[in-house]
């Protein structure tokens, strides 16, 4: 579209509003952003080409009010938000369709994760059955490396209070330092919050709540944790 074509353009739209008594800021708005919209589809699509057009389209705006008889005070407004609406229109579309493709995505990632994750499981399971076929050196080796694996992948299948207990129970059967075991659970989960960007307070009080919990069960189902380590540990992740 040409300025003189745009001109014309904006002109007669006024026209009809006058002669309809409909000169309002709102139209002259919507007539300007029109306009505006058409022409920038037809260029090229570069930034550069804007200014011109919005120049254009606004002085065009102010020429049509004068011919109509329009104050130009009370819709100066509507013809300049009009202009840059029309040459952001194509932009806020692309902007609009990126969003949906997004969500999509989004809607895929959740899904794939889910099917990941019951794949983990699933696997795990497997894992943890093929020991119970073995010597019990064996079984418990396999069961370790299960505990840890699952420990390892917190952010498919979440930290449960079920995995923090098998872990316990594993360094009390090892002789390990449950302590530190507790707090490297604690550090891991976390850490790994952080980096995926999900690291709120429920999430916060999730993983502590699982992580005192797990721990405890596990010491009163064993009966052989000495609480006063374990206790410092948890005074120590509720003031956290």
């Amino acid at each position: 579209m040409s300025e003189n074509q745009m001109k014309d353009r904006i002109a007669e739209e006024l026209k009809k509003a006058k002669e309809a008594g409909q000169i309002t800021t709102e139209k002259v708005s919507e007539i300007v952003k029109d306009v505006v919209s058409v022409a920038v589809a037809e260029t090229k699509g570069g930034v550069e080409e804007l200014r011109p057009v919005v120049k254009d389209a606004v002085a065009a705006a102010v020429e049509g009010l004068k011919e109509t008889g329009a104050d130009a005070k009370d819709t100066m407004e509507g013809a300049v938000h009009g202009a840059i609406a029309g040459a952001r229109s194509h932009g806020d579309q692309a902007v609009d369709a990126t969003r949906d493709e997004l969500r999509k995505l989004e809607s895929r990632l959740v899904d794939q994760k889910a099917w990941v994750a019951q794949s983990l499981r699933q696997g795990l399971e497997g894992a943890k059955e093929a020991g119970t076929d073995m010597s019990e050196d064996m079984r418990k080796l396999v069961e370790s490396s299960v505990i840890k694996t699952k420990l390892k992948s917190t952010e498919l299948l979440g930290l449960t209070k079920q995995t923090v207990k098998e872990a316990v129970k594993q360094a009390i059967e090892s002789g390990e330092d449950v302590k530190e075991t507790v707090a490297q659970i604690a550090a891991s989960t976390t850490e790994r919050a952080l980096e995926e960007g999900r690291f709120t307070g429920d999430r916060v009080h999730a993983v502590a709540q699982n992580v005192i919990s797990g721990a405890v069960e596990a010491a009163r189902e064993l009966k052989t944790l000495q609480q006063g380590p374990l206790k410092g540990h948890r005074k120590g992740l509720q003031q956290q």
